[in-house]
């Protein structure tokens, strides 16, 4: 049996589509139990969904699926203070793993390639996401084939330099896309 996730990933290829459906989902949910209006919020809105696009003429992942060509990890900063035996508060905040994100191929289409992902954060925490390329997956079909080119990972513009976020503070939490690129351009 697949994983609950990949049920949804199958219905909802990209957060372009996730979004409607989520908004008809918790129209549907408020209106017809008053009472349970936080129903959706619970169940998704400390979810986060993203995409990774690359133009088709960067080529392809050589492996199984070209989700499996990229690693994508979350982190969260727990802030926390102590008080010492001094009475002098002592930070022990720390990073802490996020949990793994499901990855899954698409939605494609005519001129690019993309990777989909969703995990599930905490709020109230900042959240940093870490998207890289593989380097053990080689790719395939570059144009032109005599110029392979070299591939980096560019972050959306809408995420700081340090790549933090915080969730919506209600419903799923969409970012915007991150782009493979040509290193040389």
């Amino acid at each position: 049996m697949p994983p609950r996730d990949g049920i949804l990933a199958d219905l909802l290829t990209s957060p372009s589509e996730a979004e409607p459906f989520l908004t008809r989902v918790k129209k549907v949910v408020v209106a017809h139990a008053p009472d349970n209006g936080n129903l959706v919020d619970d169940a998704l809105g400390n979810t986060v969904w993203g995409e990774i696009r690359w133009s088709r003429s960067l080529g392809w992942p050589i492996a199984a699926r070209m989700a499996d060509a990229f690693s994508v990890r979350f982190q969260h900063l727990v802030i926390n203070f102590e008080i010492g035996p001094d009475g002098v508060q002592i930070n022990t905040s720390e990073i802490v793993k996020g949990a793994m994100p499901s990855l899954w191929d698409g939605p494609h289409d005519e001129e690019n390639f993309r990777v989909s992902f969703l995990f599930h954060g905490m709020r109230p925490w900042r959240h940093q996401v870490l998207v890289e390329l593989k380097s053990a997956i080689r790719w395939s079909g570059t144009n032109p084939w005599w110029l392979p080119p070299a591939r980096r990972i560019r972050y959306p513009a809408s995420l700081p330099g340090d790549g933090t976020f915080q969730l919506q503070t209600v419903g799923p939490t969409f970012l915007d896309e991150f782009l493979v690129v040509n290193a040389f351009y």
